[in-house]
């Protein structure tokens, strides 16, 4: 017989201020003489509203979630105070942005056999920039990284499909799975200017990421309090639909759209006392 279908409503509230005010202040001491005093930053308050609902009908289970999340940046600037000359680069205060993120998700799972089953899922995320990559620019030895205020918010549409088997009576789980994902205005560092000194990049939106790949994992219970664990993971990512802006070098980019590939082996046991 099929059970009634189950509901789980979720709230989440976040508020992000990185400090007493949300900015982070730096002095730079050179040759015993301070130079101008930047306070960088703002407030990012993010509010998510989540519901899920699980249906079971003839050996069929679906999982049906979505979230919605508000996301707002405000009083946010860069501020230079000079303790001794004057600033290179004047203040800024930087407009409040707010922005809106629908993620729904859909999950099936089906039992073919007591030890046989079929996993499936569908489903959209989001990822903000945060206060450091739209506020605050970062110097690490010849590399200096500005911020950029206008940064988008990163936007994912994946899916994955998968097998599950237990046999010895279940003392052997043995779970494969295969994912595709489309990452769209992924947030990455762009040089610039390579030949300046300090070398000069950005934060931008590079256009799409395409992830896919295959899981294997096995699970060996021993007895009740040990089991030994292996995986393997693989995953090809490329870089596409993304435009070249005039003036930028990109070596690096040119090389990463022909795709990436990464391959990571796991083992381990596990001892319950």
């Amino acid at each position: 017989m099929d059970s009634p279908s189950r509901h789980a409503p979720d709230i989440d509230w976040r508020r992000r201020p990185d400090g007493s005010d949300g900015r982070e202040r730096r002095t730079t001491v050179l040759y015993g003489r301070p130079h101008p005093n930047n306070a960088a930053g703002g407030r990012q308050r993010i509010f998510g509203l989540y519901g899920q609902d699980i249906v079971h009908f003839r050996g069929w289970t679906f999982i049906l979630g979505a979230r919605v999340d508000d996301w707002n940046n405000f009083d946010a600037s860069n501020l230079c105070t000079p303790v001794s000359g004057t600033c290179t680069v004047p203040s800024q205060l930087f407009p409040s942005r707010s922005d809106l993120a629908f993620s729904p998700r859909l999950s099936v799972l089906r039992s073919l056999t007591h030890n046989v089953s079929l996993t499936g899922s569908v489903y959209r995320a989001f990822r903000a920039p945060t206060l450091n990559e739209l506020y605050r620019s970062f110097r690490l030895g010849n590399v200096l990284t500005l911020n950029n205020p206008e940064l988008s918010a990163e936007r994912l549409t994946g899916a994955e499909a998968g097998l599950n088997i237990s046999s010895f009576h279940r003392k052997l789980d043995l779970r494969g799975t295969f994912f595709w994902s489309d990452i769209v205005d992924p947030v990455e560092n762009v040089t610039i200017d390579p030949a300046a000194s300090p070398v000069l990049r950005q934060k931008q939106n590079v256009g799409r990421i395409r992830s896919r790949g295959v899981e294997l994992d096995a699970v060996f219970h021993v007895n009740q309090q040990i089991q030994v664990t292996a995986g393997y993971g693989f995953t090809d990512a490329t870089i596409v639909d993304y435009t070249v802006p005039p003036r930028r070098d990109l070596t690096s980019w040119k090389r990463r759209r022909t795709g990436s590939s990464s391959h990571l082996h796991v083992a381990s046991a596990l001892l319950e006392s």
